[in-house]
């Protein structure tokens, strides 16, 4: 059997100019844990919010094949675009983090499946540190516990959102 098949997966979008550090970094520290799939907006061409768009919706698609699966990490300025484009898509539920209990929380307490670093206000060093506390953490369940009921509300929601309110 393909171990890969049963690999988790992670969807690296990179639009930092230190695009290769980054990669090696995260790399670096998942220790082949994940098949790191990597996207970014194509160097040949200018940055363009298209562009930009275009890699919003191949993060999107690619996460959201295997929601048990794959998890999809965004590094870009603001992180702002990023969120508010991101989270239109069905089945995703982006997180911009800052911190790293952020990091774990849009895990446990949101079951969030992307996460957003936005190195303006982060920076690279704080944003890396930020990789595996969201790639290790699950939703929490169990007794006590209303996260999972939440995050059953925000898909319902999705499900069953119109096109104008």
């Amino acid at each position: 059997m393909d171990n890969k098949q049963n690999q988790h997966k992670l969807i690296l979008a990179i639009e930092s100019q230190d695009y290769e550090e980054w990669v090696a970094s995260i790399q670096k520290e998942l220790d082949n844990q994940f098949e790191i799939v990597v996207l970014r907006p194509n160097p040949e061409e200018k940055n363009t919010v298209l562009q930009k768009m275009k890699v919003y919706e191949e993060l999107a698609k690619q996460t959201s094949a295997d929601l048990n699966k794959n998890l999809g990490i965004i590094v870009c300025g603001s992180g702002l675009e990023a969120s508010i484009a991101l989270n239109k898509y069905k089945g995703i539920r982006a997180g911009l983090v800052s911190t790293y209990y952020l990091a774990v929380m849009t895990r446990m307490h949101n079951n969030a499946n992307i996460m957003i670093i936005g190195t303006d206000h982060t920076g690279k060093k704080a944003g890396l540190q930020f990789v595996l506390p969201f790639l290790t953490n699950n939703l929490e369940v169990g007794p006590g516990k209303f996260h999972a009921t939440r995050v059953d509300k925000l898909t319902n929601i999705e499900n069953h959102q119109q096109t104008t309110c």
